[in-house]
């Protein structure tokens, strides 16, 4: 859908992706289809056309965006936790 978008700004195109929300609603996951260039900088837009509604016919976003550059060098490391604080039970 064009209400959510990757755009390379290098490029001037956007960047096939997939989305996803979670159970909750809550969260909107954005994965690109490939990796992204490395030291390039890209926009994420929320409601760019058509414009977002919830399930009750709200509007939610008129064309919300923020941008991002991608690191200088290709990382093929996965992160790792270091420490955690939560006590036994906690999910938050």
């Amino acid at each position: 859908t064009n209400s959510l978008r990757l755009y390379d700004t290098t490029t001037g195109q956007s960047v096939a992706s997939s989305f996803s929300v979670s159970a909750d609603g809550k969260t909107l996951d954005l994965t690109p289809d490939a990796l992204l260039e490395v030291s390039r900088l890209y926009y994420w837009y929320v409601g760019y056309s058509p414009y977002l509604y919830d399930l009750a016919n709200n509007f939610i976003a008129l064309n919300r965006f923020s941008s991002f550059t991608t690191g200088v060098q290709v990382d093929n490391s996965p992160p790792v936790l270091l420490s955690s604080n939560i006590v036994g039970g906690g999910i938050n």
